[in-house]
C-alpha cells in the first residue's frame, strides 16, 4: 500500500468518512478540529515511523501537504 492510500485510510478511519467524494482537508471535514488534528498527527507519526516538527503540523491540513511532508521524512 502506498503512502497516499495509507494516509487516506487513516484520515477516513479517524474522521469516520464514508463519502469518497469529500475532499480530505480540514476545510471540508467537519470533525477535523485542532484536537483531532493533533491526534491524527500522532497516528501518522506512529504509522510512518516519523516525527513532525511544529511547522510541519501547522502545514499538514490537507492530504496533499500530509503526503508531501511524509515523503520528505521517509526518503
Amino acid at each position: 500500500m502506498g503512502i497516499k492510500s495509507k494516509v487516506e485510510k487513516i484520515i477516513r478511519s479517524k474522521f469516520k468518512i464514508t463519502d469518497s467524494n469529500i475532499e480530505l482537508s480540514s476545510d471540508y471535514v467537519e470533525k477535523w478540529d485542532s484536537l483531532s488534528h493533533l491526534a491524527l498527527m500522532l497516528k501518522l507519526e506512529e504509522e510512518f515511523s516519523v516525527e513532525f516538527s511544529q511547522k510541519d503540523i501547522v502545514l499538514m491540513t490537507n492530504i496533499s501537504e500530509i503526503i508531501r511532508v511524509i515523503k520528505s521524512k521517509t526518503k
